[in-house]
């Protein structure tokens, strides 16, 4: 039986194995893979690291003595001012969005440095930095320019099977430029592209239809990496921003 499974079908067991939660049957046949395959047995690893990684009390935080006090002041300060209820409420929207995004970039940022290993085989890792390459060099960055994401995530129709999500992100200083079509890891992709003060940032995505996989980080002939799999879709992220702008960028896209 173990000589038709694959080591992304033994992927997906190790969340289960973890938690303790597959059946003895492939619990054994895991078992059996792992001493002989190093990428299953680092995958491991990493998610034993997580584990660990996420007990650490520094990673939890109290609320300030007085915060409260002073968040309904604030409110009590706008709604004196005069402003209109939606005015208001757009307002504290926007604010809940933009510190939401900043929590998610660092606990992002956090469980990425306490990985090991690569993100990926290394030929996917190549094949990515290479198609990122190729788009600065040549006049293939974009084969649909626009700014809004209405004009963008459209144009795709018809030339994938799949919708790639776009989103709009030019309030926060990450504004949309727009997107192309790519090949990589044998399949044709959705490269939607993103600017923040003069760098490029090539977000690759495609269907992956394995289970949720948290963002994985890696530096790599001065490109910063950053790849994940939610909801049936893998994500790459590429650029030569800073880890932490990077790690910034996705928790708004993603948010």
């Amino acid at each position: 039986m173990t000589d038709h499974l694959s080591c992304k079908d033994f992927r997906m067991f190790i969340h289960g194995y973890i938690d303790g939660e597959l059946g003895v049957s492939e619990t054994m046949n895991l078992e059996r893979h792992l001493p002989t395959c190093g990428a299953c047995s680092q995958e491991l690893k990493n998610l034993q690291k997580l584990r660990q990684a996420m007990k650490n009390p520094s990673l939890y935080f109290e609320m300030p003595k007085g915060l409260d006090q002073k968040i309904r002041s604030a409110i009590q300060k706008e709604q004196k001012s005069g402003q209109s209820f939606w005015s208001r409420f757009l307002t504290l929207q926007k604010t809940a969005a933009l510190v939401a995004a900043a929590v998610i970039a660092a606990f992002s940022f956090e469980f990425g440095s306490t990985l090991s290993g690569r993100v990926a085989p290394h030929g996917l890792v190549q094949e990515v930095i290479s198609e990122h390459v190729r788009s600065l060099q040549a006049q293939h960055l974009l084969d649909v320019i626009s700014t809004d994401q209405h004009t963008v995530k459209p144009w795709f129709t018809g030339k994938l099977d799949f919708s790639p999500k776009v989103k709009d992100l030019k309030e926060q200083d990450f504004p949309l430029t727009g997107g192309r079509l790519d090949y990589l890891d044998g399949h044709t992709v959705a490269a939607i592209v993103y600017r923040h003060h003069g760098h490029v940032i090539n977000l690759f995505t495609w269907p992956d239809q394995t289970p949720n996989r948290a963002l994985r980080s890696e530096s790599h002939q001065g490109f910063n990496l950053v790849q994940w799999t939610e909801n049936g879709m893998e994500y790459w992220v590429i650029s030569d921003l800073n880890a932490a702008e990077l790690q910034q960028f996705i928790a708004l896209y993603r948010s």
